[in-house]
């Protein structure tokens, strides 16, 4: 089934998982004006006013930190300077720190940490070509055993049969 911000008072009894892509936008907008930051920094202080569980895992701690440095290097315009030794500079560590400092100040105040231990037969199903790429799979796989709507924007996850709440208008005509 698939979900918008106009379905939240509905949802009241279910676990929301949400992607990285979602607190991305939120916690670290591109943009003054990024309607994708409005939408979703909307939706989650909807759920959190409804008593939504929300939850996220160590693979979207990963995606967030990784993705919100590569972006700040891309901002910085250091193109020429390898990804790593930005990473390892004055400037990176400043940054992972900011990062850090959200992550622990914001998001863990407000998420709930979630995991699954996978056996090999979940491994192995999930070991074929798809438009997820493998931490997805990982995502859609943890939703579907412990029956968590997932919140993302990734449009990728248009085939998957989890519960999806989202702002990408992609998904409403699916």
């Amino acid at each position: 089934m698939r979900y918008t911000a106009s379905n939240i008072p509905s949802l009241k009894n279910r676990t929301v998982f949400f992607d990285a892509n979602p607190l991305i936008y939120i916690f670290w907008p591109t943009t003054t004006d990024s309607k994708e930051a409005d939408d979703y920094g909307s939706i989650l202080a909807t759920l959190m006013k409804n008593n939504v569980n929300l939850v996220i895992n160590e693979i979207v701690l990963s995606e967030i930190i990784n993705r919100v440095l590569r972006i700040e290097f891309n901002k910085a315009g250091l193109f020429q300077e390898k990804f790593k030794e930005f990473r390892d500079s004055a400037e990176g560590k400043s940054v992972q720190e900011d990062i850090y400092k959200i992550i622990k100040n914001r998001i863990l105040n407000i998420f709930q940490i979630t995991n699954e231990s996978f056996s090999k037969e979940d491994f192995d199903s999930m070991l074929t070509v798809t438009k997820l790429d493998f931490n997805d799979k990982l995502i859609e796989l943890l939703c579907k055993k412990k029956n968590m709507l997932l919140l993302t924007h990734d449009f990728d996850f248009s085939l998957s049969d989890v519960d999806i709440l989202s702002a990408n208008r992609k998904f409403k005509s699916r």
